[in-house]
């Protein structure tokens, strides 16, 4: 069982506003050159709805299965948004991850947005 909110959109008809989230960019790659390498990027997470407020959370699904953010080599900072303008950092760290390996999967933002969840692709290589 989840520790987060479900959310509906009928929860927020009634304020009147729906905050929307805008996020940039939509795909990441992380491609490690050696073992053992940390890799960072950022995603930003913005609302584009004056007097509305922007809350929600990510999750990550790899293949089929969907988990909240505990990967120990992969981490999103916050994990938790509450504000309009935030700035996400992802870290890999691939000293907990194979040589000559290749995944995929999506963070997955959950909101009460009128676009509800977001997603952002992502792939993580590491060297031979």
């Amino acid at each position: 069982m989840s520790n987060y909110p479900d959310f509906s959109p009928h929860d927020f008809r009634e304020l009147g506003h729906n905050p929307s989230a805008h996020i940039e960019p939509q795909a990441l790659q992380f491609e490690a050159t050696h073992l053992g390498e940390v890799l960072q990027q950022t995603i930003t997470i913005t609302n584009t709805i004056p007097d509305t407020f922007l809350e929600g959370y990510w999750t990550v699904a790899f293949q089929s299965d969907t988990h909240s953010i505990d990967h120990p080599w992969m981490t999103i900072n916050p994990q938790e948004i509450q504000g309009n303008d935030t700035v996400c950092t992802v870290t890999v760290d691939t000293r907990q991850l194979k040589a000559n390996s290749h995944g995929e999967g999506q963070f997955i933002f959950h909101s009460r947005t009128t676009d509800h969840s977001l997603v952002v692709n992502f792939q993580v290589k590491t060297p031979r």
